[in-house]
């Protein structure tokens, strides 16, 4: 940020009004603010001790800390000082639904939010000083801030004064521009919301004998607590006996920094809970991983492609930097929002390569498969979306996909390698660079199935025609419970089958090389065992479960089935499991003699082979990358999987 106004200048360059109410709002101060730092105060706190620093606990990036200064010298004192709790800053359990919104405290309810708070306690003031809230708010790529909180009085002071510093080194506090620095307080919570917005802006009239260079500009209504990362707010107390020590408080909850991208250049991606996949038509201006993930930290599980992934809870990061050309896929523990803020590619093309692809949206808006992919078609296998039935298979002519949404990724297969085009947006329709949520285009068979990144798709053509329609087809494991469905339409239909979440403990999917078997079922409730012919000409030829695997049944018979009886699935066990640089691989098969080790990276490339020669063996993969691999092993007679992960 350029700083090019002479220094009286800054002092009069804003007006601020401030309001108190006692209401809560149910939206944002602005549909179009975001909060860039709050403050949850939770559980986290301890109890009955003096605090001195309290880092937000949300915002679009790092930095947003409360800071106290107590009147007391030698603050914070310890249990046996004369003066400990005293002119204190310490955690109270004052829960207050003003100024509460789930979304910065990962969507948990206020019912369920097990929110606290924090007090301020006598003495205010001393000989020493006053006890002062300043709140460190960097507003890097905001403007139009509006900084809210929710506050009440305990019987220890009748105002808070309310001022402002722009920069670091020699802070100068000020309240230039305000209407009043000075807000009452009251017996209950009222909601304190302090705007320093273009709205409540105006510009005074230059000092007399004081002019502008021709490089500098008019003050007019620019702001310069916008899109500055030193800007600070100060809170400190006023009323008739601020010395007094008698146990008594202010009480505060809730606070938050609202702004605006300062730039027009943005993009919001909603991120549903769950699986999905995203991507960017924005260029980040920070594109590191844990900047750009900063914001939805608290519920992010993994976020990955094939380049590598970024887990946070088991401490790996082999992503490093955003990357707009490609597209990733996404685990978050609740629905949210993601807000990047940088500047449009230069280029609207995106390379694939022969074989699996993660593709990004790289337009502004809605982009019709068929149109997209119009001038390469001969080289286009499939295009699926991530963790969902959606897909374009023009071989078949199946087109469920329809568009190709902003903020969406999809995996696409390519026969040859190929450049995607995407288009001008000024004919098709805009969706505010927004993701939709397009869940329901096509019928559910079952709810229950966890959907996961992991998929297998087999189209049915059924030429014999002993289906249907609407059927329902699923797909189980060995298990026997279903992990695809889908419903017969007499048309080409898409199953979309899901594998095993390596993010999870609990069997959701279907392992690799899994054996399922498919089913129908009527609409009279008949179930009837499916038993298909598998098209030799397409990648995947038998019922086996495969990652971004592709089948085509080309003719079905149907038979009356029994209950399904899962088989028994000798066991192949790794532990640790996230692994370092060794795992012990264990065969449960109890006649195991010998057998021959594959590990797979998850795009099908082999990293090592090795023969297993005993039950139970030390395998070193301190040589791999950081990831997700495949473990085959070949037995005698069949062949075992499983996932494994490496820090």
């Amino acid at each position: 940020m350029k700083f090019n106004l002479y220094p009286v200048v800054l002092l009069l360059l804003m007006l601020t009004s401030a309001v108190v109410r006692p209401d809560n709002p149910k939206l944002p101060p602005d549909n179009d603010s975001f909060v860039v730092h709050a403050w949850f105060f939770g559980n986290d706190l301890p109890t009955a001790t003096p605090l001195q620093i309290i880092n937000s606990t949300y915002g679009q990036f790092s930095g947003g800390k409360l800071e106290f200064e107590s009147a007391l010298t030698g603050y914070p004192f310890n249990p046996f000082h004369p003066q400990w709790r005293k002119a204190s800053l310490e955690r109270r359990d004052a829960p207050t639904p003003l100024n509460y919104y789930p979304e910065v405290n990962g969507n948990i309810s206020y019912q369920n939010s097990g929110m606290t708070g924090i007090q301020v306690r006598q003495p205010f003031t001393s000989a020493d000083g006053e006890n002062t809230l300043i709140f460190r708010l960097p507003s890097t790529g905001f403007r139009e801030l509006i900084f809210s909180f929710a506050a009440r009085d305990e019987g220890a002071a009748e105002n808070l004064l309310i001022d402002y510093t722009l920069t670091e080194e020699n802070p100068q506090w000020i309240s230039t521009g305000m209407i009043t620095n000075s807000f009452p307080l009251g017996n209950n919570y009222s909601l304190f919301e302090i705007y320093f917005t273009d709205s409540a802006t105006c510009a005074p009239p230059l000092p007399p004998g004081h002019g502008l260079s021709e490089d500098q500009q008019g003050i007019g209504t620019f702001m310069l607590v916008n899109d500055n990362p030193d800007f600070r707010i100060r809170i400190r107390f006023s009323g008739s006996n601020m010395s007094a020590d008698e146990g008594k408080m202010v009480t505060f909850n809730n606070f938050i920094l609202w702004g605006k991208p300062a730039s027009e250049d943005y993009q919001i991606i909603d991120i549903p809970a769950g699986w999905s996949g995203i991507s960017s038509n924005i260029l980040p201006t920070n594109p590191m991983i844990t900047h750009v993930m900063y914001p939805i930290k608290q519920g992010l599980v993994i976020l990955q492609n094939f380049s590598g992934f970024y887990w946070p809870s088991a401490g790996t990061n082999t992503l490093v930097y955003w990357d707009e050309t490609s597209g990733y896929s996404i685990k978050n523990i609740c629905n949210t929002e993601l807000l990047l803020t940088g500047d449009p590619p230069e280029e609207l093309s995106c390379p694939l390569n022969q074989g699996w692809n993660y593709l990004p949206v790289l337009s502004k808006c809605n982009m019709p498969a068929e149109l997209l992919f119009s001038q390469i078609i001969n080289q286009v296998i499939v295009v699926k979306e991530i963790a969902g039935d959606l897909i374009y298979w023009p071989a078949f002519g199946i087109n469920t996909l329809g568009d190709l949404i902003p903020g969406r990724a999809y995996l696409a297969m390519m026969l040859n390698n190929a450049v995607v085009e995407f288009q001008n947006c000024s004919q098709y329709s805009s969706v505010k660079n927004r993701m939709v949520n397009r869940s329901g285009m096509i019928p559910k068979a079952d709810t229950s199935i966890v959907h996961t990144p992991l998929t297998h798709t087999i189209a049915l053509t059924a030429s014999d025609r002993q289906l249907n329609k609407g059927d329902r087809i699923e797909a189980r494991g060995e298990d026997g419970k279903c992990y695809g469905s889908t419903i017969w339409n007499e048309k080409f239909t898409t199953l979309t089958l899901y594998g095993n979440d390596p993010t999870t403990s609990i069997k959701d999917g279907l392992d690799e090389y899994e054996p399922f078997t498919l089913s129908a079922t009527t609409g009279t409730g008949q179930n009837y065992r499916l038993k298909p012919v598998f098209d030799p000409e397409f990648p995947q030829k038998h019922p086996f479960f495969v990652t971004n695997g592709l089948s085509v049944i080309s003719a079905i018979t149907l038979s009356n089935t029994e209950p399904f009886q899962p088989a028994d699935n000798p066991l192949l066990q790794v532990s640790p499991n996230p692994a370092n640089d060794n795992f012990f691989l264990t065969i449960g098969k109890p006649n195991f003699k010998t057998g021959w080790l594959n590990i797979f990276r998850m795009d099908g490339t082999i990293v090592k082979s090795l023969p297993v020669e005993h039950k139970s063996q030390s395998i070193s993969v301190g040589e791999l990358d950081s990831g997700i691999y495949l473990l085959q092993v070949i037995t005698e007679n069949e062949l075992l999987s499983k996932r494994l992960v490496i820090k």
